[in-house]
């Protein structure tokens, strides 16, 4: 976890309490910092392909 909190201080974000709510939006989130470090890791960080699907009706 310290990881992903570093990853997100190096990914630059401003204070938001300190910006108009558009820009505040932009700002990077935890999930940016995850998906920074799993680049550096070398891993995938897009999502998972599924299996399969069975669309079922139960009465």
């Amino acid at each position: 976890m310290q990881a992903v909190l570093d990853q997100l201080a190096a990914l630059g974000g401003k204070p938001i309490e300190q910006l108009s709510a558009q820009v505040a939006r932009k700002q990077p989130t935890p999930a940016d910092a995850v998906k920074a470090l799993l680049k550096k890791q070398g891993k995938p960080t897009g999502p998972e392909a599924v299996a399969k699907v069975v669309n079922r009706t139960i009465p």
